[in-house]
């Protein structure tokens, strides 16, 4: 797995059992990271719920692992991530293998040497972009700027266990990305303590040449 990837989610689990110490117990850890794949299952659910077509290769999952990936097996969504070390090329639809970073409203990708493309010039009809939990707030920092061109939809989401400790962390960053992206956003909370929090940008995307 690779190593930067790793301590994202280790980061994570230490943030939502409450340790500043970076100890990890590596059984829980396990736990941790199934929990995370079985919540992933509910929250594709979840968003077909919304209408968004899992089967639609033109929305793209952003910055996400196989671990925490809710495209990767589960839907035909595109992927762009530098964490592809245990993804294979026999998934059905494009793994670009960059990291994703938007600036000023322009979706890049940017290679290991720091190579930038422009991602409409690669894959100009992708038009829905979409991530979840993100690692940091950085991760995300150009994400919400993208639907404000009018070009592209995003989706955003958080979700967890409700006991969890950085439960009002991250409804504190859903919160921040949110009110940046300024648009209509469902809550739902589950009856199994989980909860679930997705904001949609829902613009209708120009068809324009971009």
């Amino acid at each position: 797995m690779n190593r930067l990837y790793l301590n994202h989610l280790k980061r994570q689990f230490l943030n939502a059992v409450g340790s500043n110490y970076g100890s990890i117990n590596y059984k829980e850890f396990d736990e941790y990271l199934t929990k995370v794949n079985s919540l992933g299952y509910e929250y594709i659910n979840i968003l077909r719920n919304l209408g968004i077509d899992t089967n639609d290769s033109n929305i793209v999952e952003v910055n996400k692992g196989i671990v925490d990936s809710v495209a990767y097996v589960k839907t035909n969504f595109s992927l762009i991530t530098p964490y592809t070390d245990d993804m294979t090329d026999s998934y059905g639809n494009e793994i670009y293998r960059f990291k994703f970073i938007g600036k000023d409203g322009i979706p890049l990708l940017k290679t290991n040497s720091g190579v930038i493309h422009n991602l409409s010039s690669i894959a100009p009809l992708k038009h829905i972009f979409i991530t979840q939990n993100p690692y940091n707030y950085e991760m995300i920092e150009g994400f919400s700027k993208l639907s404000q061109t009018g070009y592209y939809k995003t989706v955003f989401g958080m979700y967890g266990m409700i006991y969890d400790k950085d439960y009002y962390d991250k409804i504190k960053l859903f919160e921040r990305v949110r009110n940046e992206i300024n648009n209509d956003y469902t809550e739902i909370i589950t009856n199994n303590d989980s909860y679930y929090l997705i904001v949609n940008s829902n613009v209708k995307v120009k068809t324009k040449s971009r």
